[in-house]
């Protein structure tokens, strides 16, 4: 084989364009490779009427492939699922779901407390009435009206009246936080607003005056909420020095 020397010319290749002479021409394009041609005659299938957006097709959706079970029913409509198992119902219907009370239980109010609250009240009323007709004879007859809100007569009032107030809050107000005062302090405060009132009647007695009915009254009512507080604190489980008769 020789090699070109200086001056040759080095040989030129063919266009591409063009076919060597001696081969045959390059064969038509054809289907991919792997894939037959169709055999003479054939005609491609008409469009389906579950094809994506046929008429027809429920929203365009394709159809299960071959071979697989349809579907059951579906999916529901938006606001066709059924309601909850449970007993639920929607605020303010029916349904086996405890509504919240919306008021005081009475039903947990012992006697004790009832006497406590009625006394109470019905203390304060008779607070206003008259208690004593003073006259002063040295004083050319001079005479004045009390009630329970005058001279010292007013310390047994308070007392009564805020034992009544703590322990209606303690009953149907839980959210004044008053559970932290014990019942003996309840007891210690009637008790002691009782002997302030008896000891005003004492006194009124013992004046140069007149004692009227609404004394007698107020004394009755304090005594009767000391005696409510004595048998809530014996039902609280509160020691006492004895045992207090009367219902639980």
């Amino acid at each position: 084989m020789s090699h070109p020397t200086d001056g040759d010319t080095p040989p030129s290749y063919p266009p591409p364009s063009g076919a060597a002479p001696g081969y045959p021409p390059p064969a038509p394009p054809g289907p991919p490779g792997g894939y037959a041609a169709p055999p003479p005659g054939y005609a491609p299938p008409p469009p389906s009427s579950n094809a994506p957006g046929a008429p027809g097709a429920p929203g365009g959706a394709y159809p299960p492939p071959a071979g697989y079970p349809a579907a059951q029913g579906g999916y529901p409509a938006p606001g066709a699922y059924p309601p909850p198992q449970g007993g639920y119902a929607p605020p303010g219907g029916s349904g086996n779901y405890p509504r919240p009370a919306t008021g005081p239980d009475f039903s947990k109010v012992a006697i004790g407390d009832w006497l406590i609250l009625g006394g109470g009240l019905l203390y304060l009323i008779f607070s206003f009435f008259t208690w004593q007709l003073r006259i002063d004879v040295d004083s050319d007859f001079f005479y004045a009206y009390r009630n329970g809100w005058g001279s010292f007569y007013i310390i047994g009032t308070l007392l009564v009246l805020a034992v009544t107030v703590v322990r209606a809050l303690q009953l149907f107000v839980p959210q004044a936080n008053l559970r932290s005062v014990k019942p003996e302090f309840l007891v210690y405060g009637a008790v002691l607003g009782a002997a302030v009132v008896l000891l005003s009647v004492i006194v009124i007695l013992a004046q140069n005056g007149i004692m009227y009915t609404g004394a007698w009254l107020a004394l009755i009512m304090a005594l009767v909420v000391a005696y409510g507080t004595l048998l809530s604190a014996q039902r609280a489980g509160a020691r006492l020095p004895f045992k207090v008769p009367g219902p639980a």
